[in-house]
């Protein structure tokens, strides 16, 4: 989605490397580690 591509380009400019999420597809991104809450 471009949302997600928006998000994942705005995590990588700010060096943010961790994100949490319920969105499976950010587990494609290889510099994001993704954490499911719950």
């Amino acid at each position: 989605l471009p949302n997600d591509a928006l998000i994942a380009a705005t995590c990588k400019y700010h060096g943010i490397t961790r994100i949490a999420t319920f969105d499976d597809d950010f587990r494609r991104v290889d510099f994001l580690e993704v954490i499911t809450p719950g």
